[in-house]
């Protein structure tokens, strides 16, 4: 789901699978019992790897639109929209990963379910600390009250800050 890969798991434990057979082949064609062994060990975990390989990518594409997403959002609540009206403009105006993940809620709170379940969802689907923090934010505002685009936008300062940072540990290292 974070990788958002179209597959069950059952799918994916038959391409595992089959990726091993294939790997114990190619072993056994090229070096025997010993080397067939080994690669087939290695040929079954190449694609969850690979899974972990987009899943990295998508969360990285996510927390850069991130703080773009919460500016507009902000903005959005300061003109008068609210949350849902301000979800919407970013399913309307955003690339995917967003896009699809606040159409998701989107879809889910037009289904019933609630706006603070609905973003908690996401936030498990998505699996980044700046995401955390957002809904964090907002399921408290709606328990508490008070000015959610105000507390929005410091935590827009704060993911672009922290993504920043991150940058620059990335540089020098």
């Amino acid at each position: 789901t974070q990788a958002d890969v179209p597959l069950t798991v059952s799918e994916m434990t038959v391409i595992m699978l089959g990726a091993g057979a294939v790997g114990a082949l190619i072993g056994y064609w090229w070096k025997g019992v010993p080397a067939s062994l080994g690669i087939c060990m290695v040929a079954v975990y190449l694609p969850l790897g690979y899974l972990g390989i987009l899943r990295k990518r998508r969360q990285r594409e996510f927390s850069n639109q991130l703080p773009d997403a919460l500016a507009m959002l902000v903005g959005g609540l300061r003109s008068g929209y609210g949350l849902s009206q301000g979800l919407r403009m970013l399913v309307d105006r955003f690339p995917n990963p967003l896009s699809t993940e606040f159409a998701r809620v989107m879809r889910a709170v037009a289904l019933g379910v609630s706006v603070q379940k609905a973003l908690t969802d996401m936030a498990r689907r998505v699996g980044t600390q700046e995401i955390d923090l957002m809904v964090t934010a907002i399921c408290v505002q709606y328990e508490t009250g008070g000015n959610l685009a105000q507390t929005l936008e410091v935590i827009e300062d704060t993911v672009r800050d922290r993504l920043r940072i991150q940058r620059e540990i990335a540089v020098f290292t």
